[in-house]
């Protein structure tokens, strides 16, 4: 989430620092979800992050 504008937040906020690893994480989540229970599992952790990720910009972004 780099677009050239510096960011002023503390490293667990900062979009360009916590973003990438989380998006590898999550993507890969989500592919590795085969049955309907582990689809219900991922849904309900994409509701918990939606509403808890630190950083607010990505939290919005998750959001949308």
């Amino acid at each position: 989430m780099s677009n050239g504008k510096k960011h002023n937040l503390a490293p667990h906020t900062n979009p360009v620092i916590i973003g990438p690893g989380w998006w590898t994480m999550l993507h890969r989540l989500s592919r590795q979800a085969q049955t309907s229970q582990q689809e219900d599992d991922f849904i309900k952790h994409m509701e918990w992050v939606s509403k808890n990720f630190p950083c607010l910009t990505c939290r919005k972004d998750i959001q949308a």
